[in-house]
C-alpha cells in the first residue's frame, strides 16, 4: 500500500538518480571538451611535417632552367632534374637520414646520375646536405613572419658580402600556386634573400614548398656587376647564376 512517506521516498530516489545522471553527462561533456581542444591543438601539427614529407621510394621531377656567367659571358642550361628518396639510415643524433639521388636528363633521354644529397630533421629544424654542406630550409612550426639562421650548421659565407650569417623568413603560408596542371594550397613561401646593391651585386633567392610535397619551386638570382670605371653602376654582369626549378611530376617509384 502506497504511503505519503513511499511516495515522497520515491521521488527522492528518483531524483538522486537524475542528478547522478546529470553529474555524469556533465564529465563526460567535459571530456569530450578537453579532448577535442587536443585534438584541435594537435591538428595543425600533421601539416607541419607535410611541407617536408621524407620516406623513401618517393620521387620528384622539375624543369630547371640555369644561366652562368662567367666573365659576362652567358651560358644557358635546360634540363630535367629527378629527385629520389633511395633510402634512410640511422644518423650519430639518433634521427633518420634519408638519402637523396638527383639525376638529370635533356631533351627527354635517358636519366644521369648527377649527385648525392641528404636531408633529415634535428632539432624542429629541416636540413638539406647539398653536397657536404648542411642548410637549414626549414624550421617549424610553419608559420609566417618565421626567421632562422640558413647557415647555422656550416660555414657558408655570402657571395659577396662575406657575411657568416643568413637569414631565412617565411613570408607567406597560403600561397596557392599552379604547376604542371595541378594546384597547391597553403604552400609556404621562404625568402632566404631579398638584397641587391645596384652598383655591385644582386642576390634573390626563394623556395616554395606545398604540404604533402614539399619543394616545388626555387628561384635563385645571385649576380656580380662590373665595378670598374667604364661600367660601375650599369649592372653590366660579370658573374653569376640565374637559376629557375619547377616541379612538373612527383610521385612514388
Amino acid at each position: 500500500m502506497l504511503t505519503r512517506s513511499n511516495i515522497e521516498a520515491v521521488r527522492t530516489k528518483s531524483k538522486v538518480k537524475l542528478w547522478q545522471v546529470q553529474k555524469n553527462l556533465a564529465w563526460i561533456a567535459l571530456a569530450v571538451l578537453i579532448f577535442a581542444c587536443d585534438q584541435s591543438a594537435e591538428t595543425p601539427q600533421k601539416p607541419q611535417r607535410d611541407y617536408f614529407p621524407m620516406e623513401t621510394s618517393q620521387y620528384r621531377i622539375y624543369s630547371v632552367e640555369e644561366i652562368k656567367y662567367i666573365l659576362s659571358v652567358p651560358e644557358t642550361l635546360n634540363y630535367d632534374l629527378k629527385v629520389v628518396t633511395s633510402e634512410s639510415f640511422i644518423n650519430d643524433q639518433g634521427g633518420r637520414t634519408f638519402v637523396l639521388h638527383r639525376y638529370r636528363r635533356s631533351n627527354g633521354g635517358e636519366w644521369i646520375p648527377d649527385e648525392t644529397w641528404s636531408a633529415f630533421m634535428r632539432q624542429e629544424k629541416a636540413i638539406v646536405m647539398r653536397g657536404n654542406i648542411p642548410y637549414v630550409v626549414l624550421e617549424f612550426p610553419v608559420e609566417e613572419g618565421r626567421k632562422w639562421n640558413g647557415n647555422a650548421f656550416n660555414l657558408q659565407t655570402h657571395f659577396y658580402t662575406g657575411e657568416p650569417a643568413d637569414e631565412y623568413v617565411i613570408t607567406s603560408i597560403d600561397e596557392t600556386v599552379e604547376l604542371a596542371g595541378e594546384t597547391f594550397l597553403n604552400c609556404a613561401v621562404v625568402q632566404q634573400e631579398d638584397d641587391e646593391d645596384p652598383i655591385l651585386y644582386k642576390d634573390v633567392r626563394m623556395e616554395t614548398y606545398a604540404p604533402g610535397v614539399g619543394l616545388i619551386s626555387k628561384q635563385t638570382i645571385q649576380l656580380k656587376y662590373c665595378s670598374r670605371d667604364a661600367c660601375l653602376g650599369q649592372k653590366q654582369i660579370e658573374e653569376g647564376l640565374i637559376y629557375n626549378q619547377t616541379l612538373v611530376e612527383y610521385g612514388q617509384e
